[in-house]
């Protein structure tokens, strides 16, 4: 008997050991099992893989969404940004146009104050010039009475002034009434004689001497013809000046075509035989129409003093060259 109770002793002790191994394995396992459960997804009872998912979709489309609203709200931000810029940038350009407006307000009121000043100091010149011009005009008369008083004298400015702006104002007479321009002709010749204005009055004669020795003949009246060559035409003016006053008396005009001329006729010699005082040279130009125009080309006085070279001067060889060329053609 004390046998068989030192055997269930020792089987008891075994049994026990075995179930301590046991109990040791089991914590083990749920140690490992706890140790696991962070990788594992824990579903709770009911649900299942595909519900989870479905949550996973929705907390990223809510992620998107806040991210567009994000980047709609940068956007929104930048427009608002360069509205304001735009609207700076306006105002900025209002303002240098309405300073550079003011600018060219100041700098036109100064010009226009500039101008006219100068506008006033050429009209003051201007009137000036006009009353001396005037005053010139108005002793006209009497400084040419007394010019030529001398028959000869050292040349005189003033009087070659009147001179020119006398043939000036016949050179446009003799367009208006012949209807021309310089641009319907070829050559022009300008024929200056003396000639009695009012056939009462006597013609003055001086010689005037420049300071070289050359000298000109000049008197106080005149007839004067301006002969115009054009291409096909004739155009011939004529017309008597008194140069005391600058008055023009009676004027002439008359155009015929070459192809008209029947003949010429020239004319040179004294206005009288007896004790002549003028040597005349004269051209008739006998047309189709039974009509004969007479060009007056010379008038000479004749005092011994001044002789001519020739029987012709240059400019009546000249004359008489290009109408009878003027005609051949």
């Amino acid at each position: 008997m004390g046998k068989k109770s030192k055997d269930e002793n020792v089987d008891k002790t075994i049994e026990a050991q075995a179930i301590n191994d046991q109990t040791l394995q089991d914590d083990k396992l749920d140690s490992d099992k706890a140790n696991a459960s962070d990788d594992v997804i824990k579903f709770s009872p009911g649900e299942n893989v595909f519900e989870q998912h479905n949550n996973d979709t929705v907390s990223d489309d809510i992620v998107d969404e806040k991210q567009v609203k994000k980047q709609q709200a940068i956007e929104k931000k930048a427009q608002k940004n360069q509205a304001k810029k735009e609207k700076e940038d306006l105002e900025i350009a209002k303002e240098e146009a309405i300073e550079a407006t003011k600018k060219a307000k100041k700098i036109s009121k100064k010009t226009k104050k500039q101008n006219k000043r100068e506008i006033a100091k050429e009209n003051k010149a201007k009137n000036k010039a006009d009353k001396k011009a005037a005053k010139i005009e108005m002793d006209r008369p009497k400084w040419v009475r007394s010019f030529f008083k001398k028959s000869q004298g050292l040349s005189s400015e003033r009087m070659y002034e009147y001179l020119e702006n006398d043939y000036a104002n016949l050179m446009k007479r003799s367009r208006l009434l012949l209807n021309i321009t310089d641009k319907d002709y070829e050559k022009i010749f300008i024929i200056n004689m003396p000639d009695s204005f009012d056939n009462q009055s006597n013609v003055k004669y001086r010689f005037d001497y420049t300071k070289d020795g050359q000298q000109t003949l000049l008197y106080d009246q005149a007839y004067i013809n301006i002969i115009c060559f054009a291409k096909d035409v004739l155009y011939y003016y004529h017309a008597n000046i008194n140069y005391n006053t600058g008055r023009i008396g009676t004027e002439g005009t008359m155009q015929f075509k070459y192809k008209d001329i029947i003949s010429i006729e020239t004319k040179l010699g004294n206005d009288v035989i007896t004790n002549p005082k003028y040597l005349q040279y004269n051209v008739s130009i006998h047309l189709s129409n039974n009509q004969s125009v007479t060009l007056s080309l010379r008038n000479q006085r004749l005092n011994g003093t001044r002789n001519i070279p020739g029987l012709l001067t240059v400019q009546e060889q000249r004359i008489i060259g290009l109408l009878k060329e003027k005609i051949q053609k």
